[in-house]
């Protein structure tokens, strides 16, 4: 089973439009997205394709012990350290197809994530679950 994960780390309750986000991912994707009905204790559910995606919202900061290190050894966002302090929720995002390569589930996260971050004014950055670095 192909999963990956990344979590967008934002400032504030990310207010995410889910008809802007099915929106954004078939004109810049050309895919459809499937929403789920079933919307409860923050998390939403969507399918494109064969493919299940699931988003939750965390009402905490990731944990900084964990971040702490990837945010200084960040070559392609020298100032996230302080871009990143003060953010106080988080985005977890899980693409799963027991279908697709490891490499498209991946594609297909990216994908998610940005429609993501762009109908998200809260996010700030991403962690990427399978390298623990930030973008």
């Amino acid at each position: 089973m192909a999963l990956q994960i990344a979590m967008p780390l934002c400032k504030g309750m990310p207010a995410i439009s889910l008809e802007n986000l099915k929106t954004y991912f078939s004109s810049v994707w050309k895919q459809d997205i499937t929403l789920d009905d079933d919307i409860k204790d923050n998390v939403f559910s969507f399918s494109i394709g064969n493919s299940f995606v699931a988003v939750g919202t965390t009402q905490a900061p990731f944990p900084w012990s964990d971040l702490e290190g990837p945010c200084a050894t960040s070559i392609l966002w020298p100032t996230a350290t302080q871009d990143l302090a003060s953010h106080d929720h988080h985005l977890i995002v899980t693409v799963v197809d027991d279908n697709l390569s490891e490499v498209n589930t991946t594609i297909l996260l990216t994908k998610v994530t940005a429609a993501l971050l762009a109908v998200c004014d809260e996010a700030l950055g991403v962690l990427w679950g399978v390298v623990s670095q930030i973008h």
